[in-house]
C-alpha cells in the first residue's frame, strides 16, 4: 500500500500539480524559459521547509512508544518456529524482539536496550499522513483557481521585451518561432529517450539518499557522534536539504539560460559520481577517526546531491523546450515525468535490497567470529537456524558484537557503501544520456 499511495498515486498527483504550473510561467517568460521553470518547481523544494516540522509536530503527537519487557539479564526468552518469545511475571509467552543501543538511536526518548513487545506502540506515520494529505488537497486546489495564460497580444509583447539570444547548437536551442514537435512524434527520438532514462537514473539516485540521508546518519553518525548528531541534529539536516533543493532548482535553472541546458546537465551529473562516492568514504573516515570532519564531508556531500536533484528537476522543461519547442511543453513534460513512478520505486527499493544484503553479510561474518558454543548458549538455538534467527531479528548486529572482542569494527557503518557506489554508477550512465543528446532535426518539427 505505500508503494501503491507515495509511488504511483503520488507520482501521478506530483506529474498532475506541476506540469500545468511550468506550462503557464513558461508562456509568461518566453526568453527565460530556465528562470521560468525554476520558479515553477523551487516550490517543490521549499515545501520541504514547511512540511519537514509540520510532519514532526504531527508524528510527536500521535506517535507512542512500544511496550518495553525487559533487559536481557532480566527476560527469559524461548525461540519457537524462527520467532522470539519472553515470558511474562504470570508465565504467559509473548511475543518480543531485541533492541540494542544502535537500534534505539533516533527512535523515542528515555528507551532502554532490553526486549520489547512485537505489536505495541506507533510510529504515528499514518496519522501524519492523513493530515497532512488533507492540506495538501485544500492548498494546491485553492492555488490551481489562479492559472491563467497570457493573452495572444501580451504573449507578443513579451517576447519582444528582450533581444533574442543568438542560437547555440551546443545548447540544443531552437527557434521559438519555428515549429513545435508534437508529443507523439517526440516519443520517436532519441532525444527524449535519451532524456527520459537520464531523468530516471537522476531520480532514482537521489530519492535513495532521501529516503535513507536521515536513517543512515543516525544509524551511522549517531552511534559515533551521539553527543552531536541527535534527534534535532537529524530535523535540522533534513531541512538544509530542502534548503539545498530550493537554492539548486533557482540557482542552476538561472544559469543554464547563460551557458545553455546540455552544459549544465552535464555539471549537475557529471559532478554528482564523486558526490555519492564521498558518502562511503566519510563513513569509513569516521570508523578511522571520530570527528566532525567525516560529519561534515557527509553532510555536504548529501546536500549537494540533493541541490543537483532539484536542478535537474527545475531545469528539465526548459531543456524539452529547447529542443521539442514550447507549444507541446506541458504533454511532453508530463511524457517525461512518467520515469518518475519507476524511479520512485527502483531508488528506495534498491536502498533497502542492497542494506539488508549488506547486513545479511555482515551478520554471516560476524558469526564466523563467534564459536559455536558461545552462540548457542546467547541465542538458545544452534547455527544451523541462523537463518530463521535473522529473519526473526533475534540475531542481529549489536548482540553479536557483544560477543566479540571489544576492539571488533561495527560493520552497521559500511552497510550503504554497495548502494552509493550504484548510484555513482546511475550518474555515469545519466551523463552519457546526456551526451547523447543533439538538436531535434527540423523534419521531426510538424
Amino acid at each position: 500500500m505505500l508503494y501503491l499511495g507515495c509511488g504511483f498515486f503520488g507520482g501521478v498527483a506530483m506529474g498532475v500539480a506541476y506540469v500545468p504550473a511550468v506550462a503557464v510561467l513558461l508562456k509568461w517568460f518566453p526568453n527565460e524559459k530556465g528562470l521560468a521553470s525554476g520558479l515553477a518547481v523551487m516550490g517543490y523544494g521549499a515545501g520541504g521547509m514547511v512540511a519537514a516540522p509540520v510532519a514532526q509536530t504531527l508524528l510527536d503527537r500521535f506517535s507512542c512508544a512500544p511496550d518495553f519487557v525487559g533487559r536481557t539479564s532480566e527476560v527469559t526468552t524461548v525461540t519457537q518456529h524462527g520467532q522470539l518469545f519472553a515470558q511474562d511475571a504470570s508465565g504467559t509467552l509473548k511475543e518480543v524482539v531485541y533492541a540494542g543501543a544502535s537500534d534505539l538511536v533516533g527512535t523515542f526518548a528515555g528507551l532502554e536496550e532490553g526486549f520489547y513487545a512485537v505489536g505495541t506502540g506507533s510510529s504515528g506515520v499514518a496519522e501524519t499522513f492523513m493530515v497532512m494529505g488533507s492540506g495538501y488537497a485544500f492548498i494546491i486546489g485553492m492555488a490551481a483557481l489562479q492559472f491563467r495564460y497570457p493573452s495572444p497580444e501580451i504573449e507578443g509583447s513579451l517576447e519582444k521585451m528582450k533581444p533574442k539570444a543568438a542560437i547555440d547548437k551546443s545548447s540544443n536551442a531552437i527557434e521559438p518561432k519555428q515549429a513545435s514537435v508534437n508529443p507523439s512524434e517526440a516519443l520517436r527520438t532519441k532525444q527524449f529517450w535519451c532524456l527520459w532514462l537520464g531523468i530516471g537514473l537522476n531520480s532514482s539516485a537521489a530519492y535513495s539518499i532521501i529516503a535513507s540521508g536521515k536513517t543512515l546518519m543516525l544509524e551511522t553518525f549517531g552511534a559515533t557522534l551521539p553527543e552531536v548528531v541527535t534527534v534535532a541534529f537529524a530535523g535540522t539536516y533534513v531541512a538544509m536539504i530542502s534548503v539545498f533543493n530550493l537554492a539548486g532548482r533557482i540557482v542552476f535553472s538561472t544559469i543554464s539560460d547563460r551557458i545553455g541546458r546540455k552544459l549544465t546537465f552535464h555539471i549537475l551529473w557529471g559532478s554528482s559520481v564523486p558526490l555519492y562516492l564521498c558518502i562511503p568514504l566519510s563513513v569509513h573516515w569516521l570508523a578511522v577517526s571520530p570527528s566532525l570532519m567525516p560529519l561534515g564531508l557527509f553532510c555536504g556531500s548529501s546536500m549537494l546531491i540533493i541541490s543537483c536533484m532539484g536542478a535537474t528537476a527545475a531545469t528539465f522543461p526548459a531543456y524539452i523546450a529547447d529542443l521539442f519547442g514550447p507549444k507541446y511543453v506541458a504533454a511532453i513534460h508530463g511524457q517525461v515525468l512518467s520515469v518518475l513512478i519507476p524511479a520512485g520505486l527502483i531508488g528506495p527499493a534498491m536502498v533497502s535490497i542492497l542494506r539488508e544484503k549488506a547486513i545479511k553479510d555482515a551478520l554471516y561474518d560476524l558469526v564466523s567470529k563467534v564459536s559455536p558454543n558461545d552462540f548457542e548458549a546467547a541465542f538458545g538455538a544452534s547455527l544451523d537456524r541462523l537463518d530463521d534467527l535473522i529473519q526473526a531479528k533475534v540475531v542481529t548486529i549489536p548482540r553479536l558484537l557483544e560477543l566479540l572482542p571489544g576492539d571488533t569494527i561495527d560493520p552497521a557503518l559500511f552497510i550503504y557503501d554497495q548502494t552509493m557506489m550504484a548510484m555513482a554508477g546511475f550518474h555515469i550512465i545519466a551523463f552519457c544520456c546526456n551526451l547523447l543528446v543533439s538538436p531535434v532535426q527540423k523534419t521531426k518539427k510538424l
